[in-house]
């Protein structure tokens, strides 16, 4: 990064290792199987009524969704995307990031979407991403 990049983002830019590489390490053991069908995440939602309930979401309705987001976005291997957003945002972490990095596409995670340290990066990094079955590369510079 230049030092512009590096005093905008202080700490905000981390290295991550391959997704592979810390999948090499297996499966946590947590003293019990997990089914399709448990329970993985409680995601909170205000939904169409406005007021705020827990959605479960199981473990077969997240690759579901990110096995379409695969083929609908056309994430590839050769992407190269930002994750600006915070990921305990649904679209960040279940649209984007984990069939991003599911795809094979690198991933820069950021800790605060600066916009002059993402327009910085992208720029930095040769930062693209797929939008659309069959779409172009798609590339934000200054």
């Amino acid at each position: 990064l230049s030092v512009t990049a590096q005093a905008a983002c202080g700490a905000l830019v981390r290295p991550m290792a391959s997704i592979m590489d810390a999948a090499a390490f297996g499966p946590a053991d947590i003293g019990e199987e997990v089914g399709d069908e448990d329970a993985a995440q409680i995601l909170y939602t205000s939904g169409t009524t406005g007021l705020p309930k827990g959605a479960v979401m199981t473990h077969r309705g997240l690759m579901s969704e990110y096995v379409s987001c695969i083929l609908a976005c056309d994430y590839a291997p050769e992407d190269r995307t930002l994750a600006a957003l915070p990921l305990y945002h649904t679209a960040q972490m279940h649209a984007f990031t984990m069939p991003q990095l599911m795809a094979g596409s690198e991933t820069l995670l950021i800790e605060a979407p600066v916009p002059a340290t993402c327009l910085e990066l992208i720029e930095a990094h040769a930062l693209f991403t797929r939008i659309g079955s069959g779409g172009s590369p798609v590339r934000v510079s200054q």
